[in-house]
């Protein structure tokens, strides 16, 4: 199989929920990386069962306030 290792250039482009995939590739992380982040308590994520969905305009909320407060 073969690994989509595509970048993503604008947030239009992304689905209305994210997957870890979808966040690992945003944000240029590995996958474990990416589960790592789920697990923090100020993280938008959402267990669908088994599945980790993240809604696309609360990421985007999280990473403008994660980006300020690093400032």
């Amino acid at each position: 199989m073969k690994k989509d290792n595509s970048a993503v250039n604008s947030f239009d482009n992304l689905p209305i929920t994210l997957t870890v995939s979808d966040i690992s590739k945003v944000m240029g992380l590995s996958l474990a990386k990416t589960y790592e982040l789920t697990r923090r308590s100020d993280f938008p994520c959402i267990h669908v069962g088994r599945r980790l969905v993240v809604p696309k305009s609360s990421f985007i909320k999280w990473l403008d306030n994660t980006a300020s407060k690093e400032v």
